[in-house]
């Protein structure tokens, strides 16, 4: 682990692809590296390179939060932070948290295997928060081991050691947002293919929802604060919501600049924005307090892989009933059944029921499960006489 440490102060700055933000932590993605999806705040690089030294290694830059703990006790609370729930009792450290200076800053390192993952988690201390960087790779064998150790000391200690932060006062990599022309929920769709399983290649429809605000801030998907008021941009990225930026109307072309970097250009033509194959029209969130009359229902279906030694395959459908007096009640099912090519097989079915009450407010659709669960809320909004919540259309019972 000190190699390790030390090699994030000798690299110089390597070449790399992209700046790019999460949170308050900018960096810069190494060649062969790309952004993946953000879950639970955190954002994964995944590496692409098929038949390099760690073809599964991933990166995990989280959001961070507002902290004065020590770094040690703080690495040894989030241990089970990418942990798989099966595997925690089984996790063993293999390396306490090390502490050492770089760049400026008090660091700590800590190693640890879940099941066949070796994960390298490091923790930096700012002056008022804390950051936190996950590395993982293989380690079914001393072989994957090696690997997975020589990539962290390659790419891994090139990132960290070329960080830069927004409280410490780095530049954000979204231009500040300036007075703009358009406003309101825009919707659209677009169709594309996604191999299954078994396979077979499969044509989806893709929903895409922006929401434009007059200050110059747009947000791709749902606002978790709603449709009518800009959300404040330091919340955002407190909780490592990225979907967020600034926008600028220059003639025809819409360019959007998102928070991690990432630039977009749409074109207007009326009140139609399209993107390539996308294209998006303005649509009315429904009223605060109104009422549904309707169903929504979703069915998935996919075989097993060829070669895998089973025949059969995998469903889940779900539908959810919403009445005139603000409930809801729904049932969900996931199935799968199988023959082996040796004999025999399994069939396995589970169903789950839901009811509550439901709450439209700011143009979201907010659920209350009388079992207290959490429900994110969704976009609800009418498109001509179709209304619809989120990618789903509500059909008339």
């Amino acid at each position: 682990m000190k190699r390790l440490i030390a090699a994030i102060c000798l690299l110089a700055s390597p070449a790399f692809a992209e700046d790019r933000q999460h949170g308050n932590v900018i960096f810069a993605v190494p060649p062969g590296w790309a952004m993946g999806s953000v879950s639970d705040g955190a954002l994964t690089l995944r590496n692409t390179v098929d038949d390099g030294p760690c073809e599964y290694c991933t990166f995990r830059i989280t959001e961070g939060l507002a902290s004065k703990a020590r770094l040690d006790t703080f690495l040894f609370s989030e241990r089970f932070r990418f942990v798989e729930a099966e595997d925690r009792a089984g996790l063993e450290v293999l390396i306490e948290p090390e502490m050492t200076q770089e760049n400026g800053h008090e660091m700590a390192m800590m190693g640890q295997k879940a099941d066949s993952r070796l994960q390298i988690l490091v923790a930096i201390r700012l002056e008022d928060r804390l950051e936190l960087v996950v590395f993982e790779g293989p380690a079914y064998d001393a072989e994957d081991v090696e690997k997975t150790l020589t990539t962290f000391q390659n790419d891994g200690a090139a990132l960290l050691g070329a960080l830069r932060f927004v409280s410490e006062g780095a530049a954000p990599l979204m231009p500040a947002p300036k007075a703009g022309d358009l406003t309101g929920l825009y919707w659209g769709t677009r169709t594309g293919w996604t191999m299954q399983l078994d396979g077979m290649m499969r044509m989806e429809i893709y929903h895409r929802h922006l929401v434009f605000w007059e200050n110059g801030l747009f947000y791709d998907g749902a606002p978790f604060e709603g449709v009518t008021n800009p959300p404040e941009a330091g919340a955002l990225l407190g909780r490592g919501d990225m979907d967020f930026g600034s926008y600028a109307v220059s003639g025809s072309t819409v360019t959007l600049h998102f928070a991690d970097g990432a630039v977009e250009s749409l074109t207007l033509d009326g009140e139609t924005l399209t993107g390539g194959d996308e294209v998006m029209h303005p649509v009315t969130p429904l009223a605060d307090g109104a009422r549904l009359d309707g169903m929504i229902s979703h069915f998935f279906y996919t075989g097993f892989s060829p070669g895998s030694g089973l025949a059969g395959g995998m469903s889940s459908s779900s539908n959810t009933y919403f009445a005139p007096d603000g409930r809801y009640s729904g049932e969900s099912f996931q199935g799968a059944s199988a023959s082996f090519d040796t004999g025999g097989g399994f069939t396995s079915a589970a169903n789950k029921g839901d009811s509550g009450h439901y709450e439209i407010r700011d143009g979201l659709l907010f659920l209350k499960p009388l079992d207290g669960a959490a429900r994110g809320p969704r976009l609800v909004f009418q498109s001509g006489d179709e209304i619809l919540i989120g990618d789903q259309f509500l059909e008339k019972q």
